[in-house]
């Protein structure tokens, strides 16, 4: 009995402690007060150069393209941002991969705790966008109701309540999309725009094959709008299907 509670003491010592702990969901729970979401999978990235294009050609947001790896296996690769072709009709642009693309979706929020949810670990929180709409056309720039709200840390400074940020909270099952309103800094001031009741938000991301995304080329664009040659600049790298527990350290 005490070689068994020894062993245990020791266990549960080592996962209170950063540089210790070997548990996932000990590091998630460690790293959350220091700002840093543990992501679940993340998607590989690449970069694909578009040649023999018209001048000035817009590439959209979400312009999807299709590669292959050595075995013949076809997925499928997103631009994330709006990209322009030069005067020559070229430009190189990064894209990431993705086994799903969830566009423009309503995200249900709980107006007592400010909170979302977006289900799956298999979510890659580096594409997430949330937006949110504005009521009143006045107030919103270039004339889009919609508005683009930006990802906070934890820890990040000057933020007031107005501030349009969102937060993201790692659990078992997906990911929370956490706005202001409930929290306050040290000195009791709001950090954070609060959601209204009845205020439509939607969000978009891709959803990450992880690993099995590497080692991807010779690209296709599936676009019918954009008349061009497509060339592998990179093969895809950076997929991975858990967090490296020594990055996160």
């Amino acid at each position: 009995n005490t070689l068994y509670y020894g062993f245990y003491s020791n266990m549960l010592a080592n996962e209170m402690f950063l540089d210790t702990s070997q548990r996932e969901e000990s590091l998630i729970s460690l790293v959350k007060p220091l700002g840093y979401v543990v992501p679940g999978k993340t998607s590989a990235k690449a970069k694909a150069k578009l040649r023999q294009g018209e001048s000035q050609t817009e590439v959209p947001r979400y312009t999807r393209f299709t590669g292959n790896n050595a075995s013949g296996v076809s997925y499928n690769f997103y631009t994330i941002e709006n990209y322009i072709l030069d005067g020559q009709g070229e430009a190189v642009i990064p894209i990431v991969e993705g086994k799903s693309l969830t566009l423009e979706q309503p995200l249900l929020i709980d107006n007592s705790t400010q909170k979302g949810f977006l289900r799956g670990l298999d979510v890659d929180i580096s594409t997430v966008r949330v937006e949110v709409y504005n009521s009143d056309p006045n107030q919103a720039p270039n004339g889009d109701q919609w508005e683009l709200w930006s990802r906070a840390g934890n820890v990040e400074q000057g933020l007031s309540d107005e501030s349009k940020v969102y937060w993201l909270e790692r659990t078992e099952l997906g990911f929370f999309v956490v706005f202001g309103g409930n929290y306050a800094d040290t000195t009791g001031s709001q950090v954070g725009r609060s959601i209204p009741e009845n205020t439509q938000v939607r969000v978009s991301y891709l959803k990450s094959s992880g690993e099995s995304g590497n080692g991807v080329g010779n690209w296709n664009v599936s676009s019918s709008e954009i008349s061009a040659t497509t060339e592998t600049v990179s093969l895809s790298t950076g997929g991975t299907d858990k967090p490296d527990m020594e990055a996160i350290r």
